[in-house]
């Protein structure tokens, strides 16, 4: 007695998930995007200088920077409290850089977001993919 597949079943019960599961991952993203602005907005109100602050990691994102190091701490506890489960650090510091870009082309002239580096304009394409400010 074995168990027959159809394979045409299976592909279209899987084609009708698809979507399902998209919006279930693209709505966890958005969350993610919302908690990182947040987190950014929260670390450069923390800390001391915080926009001079956010322009240097705008124009130069350093993982060892004291506001991105704020943010990834404020990210972790605003997350963890709305009940996600926290996403890897490649993931969080994405989703910081984004954030960093958000804000920073928000609130500070042009004229002193000139001179970026491709790291800034790196986290650009995030934001396109439709970020909410939170």
């Amino acid at each position: 007695m074995g168990l027959k597949i159809n394979v045409a079943t299976v592909t279209s019960m899987l084609a009708m998930a698809t979507p399902f599961v998209t919006s279930m991952l693209s709505g966890k993203g958005a969350a993610y995007q919302k908690i990182a602005s947040q987190a950014v907005r929260s670390a450069v109100t923390a800390t001391d200088n915080g926009i001079d602050k956010l322009v240097t990691s705008f124009k130069t994102f350093e993982a060892s920077e004291p506001l991105v190091q704020t943010a990834i701490s404020e990210f972790v506890t605003l997350a963890k409290a709305a009940g996600f489960s926290v996403p890897e650090l490649t993931a969080v510091q994405s989703h910081i850089k984004s954030a960093i870009y958000d804000l920073a082309t928000a609130i500070i002239p042009d004229d002193q977001l000139t001179t970026t580096t491709s790291t800034a304009t790196a986290a650009a394409p995030a934001v396109a993919s439709g970020t909410a400010a939170g």
